[in-house]
């Protein structure tokens, strides 16, 4: 159930499947907006961008924006980029939390900042602030982008269970319109901006502010001090001429400027003619090409070539052409290029012919896709071959190396000198049957002669029993049970690792189902019962397993010793958010299948995978 919504006038924001509702208060939008369109409007080609901190509670998976504050960028820059200065006032601004009264009960919920020139996304300068100053796992990034043709969009970007980040684009983006603004007094920006519209960022170090800063303000006092009344009344008189001349130029119609759009092959041509009325007099122009999502703002005042190719995304695109002439007032002109409805389609049989190939490219992927876990398979089933192979020989080896040491070790025994030579007692005789065969074979030259049986010898006389004979002792036995002990199964153990080691391709899937891997080699296995588990990329080092972990709780820099959990190698929690994404889970343990997880590598293939499982609670 969703916790009950705030008193104060807010919208909701939430993703179907996703942990985190976020609730933000219009109020501080409104502020924020405002921000964002000021500093937009400061100069042309997109102004600069701005951020701050946002403030607010949380509750439960429930984040709730009710302040923010910004953060003075000194001096501004076209992006948001932060000094070590800057730095130092982010954190002091984050220190503010619960400690003003304003801010009483609240914390640092997140933060935001514009892209005036960009789309939504986080660059990889946003996640490295977003993980150094906003590392809990509840706290979110706002990004805002203005822009003069329509409302400014929104985005917000959160942290996933495994602390993975989508930062190509938002879940989902929503419209809010701007504060009134004007436009028509932007200036030329203090930073460079090159023939094909992007800014060049001034560098962070080595650069004095006084370089790319706001001009001061003239003192109208001292002005009015040196000149005096007289020059007061010339700048009065020049006002007036300057507003007549604005007034008639307003009054007339507006100058072409020779815009056209022509369509040649895949591309757009655009051309304007420099030498018009509306670009001679004009102070700057830019041309804004708005096609779907992709908005581009380009000067063209003394351009070298009068015309711009451009390739479209859509089948419409907006072509806007605007130039700045006399005291305050403008020329636009605008064109827009439609598609043919028709045009790009495919007939019938091509068609058909794109959906066999495309069949056929399923069709080869899934093979390809056999192929390579055939492979995977054939170097596990070569690697356990070969391991099997070098046990056999050191097996070998030791057999040869202990019988060649008990050869060595042999001593032969001294022999035994001959005793006196003893009487044999002759063999009783044998009084053989009438035709019963001897069964003394012949002897040659021999003569076999009977013993009669007078002459057979007395057997021996039997010794009488000992009256005093002791019977030897008889040694008493544990008599045998009919139910014998078995000894006690040892407990269940409620939580656990499986290590897996190994090498996968980049963006390659790696399948562990019942104690056994795709690839690599397993360490250990699911208990086979519904568990929670927390996936972790590592590797191999001279002191054991480091565990790269996004979140700074878990490193304590104690390091782990080597048990059966952790294959015997010692294991340290490293924080290290990029290499925590280098693993992406894409399915967890259910209920039919406990003991299977499918994960696949990310932007490295991390070598060593460590998978913590605990039971879940009934």
């Amino acid at each position: 159930m969703m916790p009950a919504q705030s008193n104060v006038d807010a919208g909701v924001w939430n993703i179907p499947g996703h942990a985190p509702v976020i609730e933000y208060s219009r109020q501080v939008l409104s502020e924020i907006l405002t921000q964002v369109v000021d500093a937009y409007d400061t100069y042309l080609a997109g102004g600069y961008e701005v951020g701050g901190v946002l403030f607010g509670r949380r509750d439960g998976n429930v984040v709730r924006i009710l302040a923010s504050r910004p953060l003075p960028i000194i001096p501004p820059r076209p992006s948001f980029m932060l000094s070590a200065s800057d730095e130092k006032r982010l954190r002091e601004l984050i220190a503010q939390g619960g400690a003003t009264s304003d801010l009483a009960g609240m914390e640092a919920v997140g933060w935001y900042h514009s892209h005036t020139r960009n789309e939504i996304f986080l660059s990889e300068g946003d996640l490295e602030l977003y993980d150094r100053f906003f590392p809990e796992p509840w706290q979110i990034a706002m990004v805002l982008h203005p822009s003069d043709v329509e409302p400014v969009r929104v985005g917000f970007f959160f942290r996933e269970d495994d602390g993975y980040v989508r930062s190509d684009q938002s879940y989902q983006e929503f419209a809010v319109d701007a504060p009134p603004h004007d436009s028509t007094m932007r200036r030329e920006p203090p930073w460079k901006v090159l023939p094909d519209g992007r800014v060049e960022d001034p560098p962070l170090p080595g650069v004095a502010p006084e370089e790319y800063e706001l001009p001061p303000e003239p003192d109208r006092a001292s002005i009015w001090q040196r000149g005096g009344k007289w020059l007061a009344l010339f700048i009065a008189f020049l006002a007036v001429v300057a507003g007549g001349i604005s007034i008639w130029v307003l009054r007339q119609h507006a100058p072409a400027m020779g815009l056209e759009v022509t369509p040649v092959d895949n591309e757009l041509v655009i051309r304007w003619n420099p030498a018009s009325p509306g670009l001679e007099d004009a102070s700057s122009a830019i041309l804004y090409i708005m096609d779907g999502r992709n908005r581009l703002e380009i000067p063209v005042l003394n351009a070298k070539n009068p015309f711009k190719t451009y390739k479209p995304l859509t089948s419409r695109v907006n072509i806007r052409l605007v130039a700045r002439v006399g005291f305050g007032s403008k020329v636009e002109e605008v064109s827009t290029y439609l598609a043919h409805p028709d045009l790009g389609k495919p007939s019938p049989e091509l068609k058909q012919a794109l959906e066999a190939e495309e069949e056929a490219g399923r069709v080869v992927n899934a093979l390809e896709k056999q192929l390579e876990e055939a492979h995977g398979e054939t170097a596990t089933v070569r690697e356990v071959i070969a391991e099997l192979e070098r046990q056999k020989v050191e097996l070998a080896d030791a057999r040869k190396r202990a019988q060649e040491a008990k050869r060595r070790a042999f001593t032969a025994p001294k022999p035994v000198p001959a005793g006196p030579a003893k009487d044999l007692p002759d063999a009783p005789s044998v009084a053989l049957r009438q035709g019963q065969p001897s069964l003394t074979p012949p002897v040659p030259s021999a003569e076999i002669r009977l013993r009669p049986p007078s002459e057979a010898p007395k057997p021996a006389p039997i010794p009488p029993p000992s009256v005093n004979r002791t019977p030897p002792p008889i040694t008493a036995s544990a008599p045998a049970s009919s139910n014998p002990v078995i000894p006690a199964r040892p407990a269940t153990a409620t939580s656990g690792r499986v290590i897996w080691t190994g090498d996968w391709p980049k963006d390659g899937q790696l399948v562990i189902h019942n104690g056994k891997a795709t690839r690599g080699f397993l360490i250990g296995d699911l208990p086979g019962v519904p568990v929670t588990v927390n996936v972790y990329s590592g590797e191999m080092s001279g002191s054991g397993i480091k565990i790269y972990t996004a979140n700074p709780k878990q490193v304590t820099g104690k390091v782990e010793p080597g048990n059966a959990s952790n294959g015997w190698q010692p294991a340290q929690y490293v924080l290290d958010s990029r290499a925590a994404r280098d693993v992406i889970v894409e399915q967890l343990p259910t209920v039919q299948e406990t003991r299977k997880v499918v994960l696949r590598a990310g932007a490295r293939r991390a070598p060593v995978v460590v998978i913590e499982w605990r039971v879940a609670q009934p």
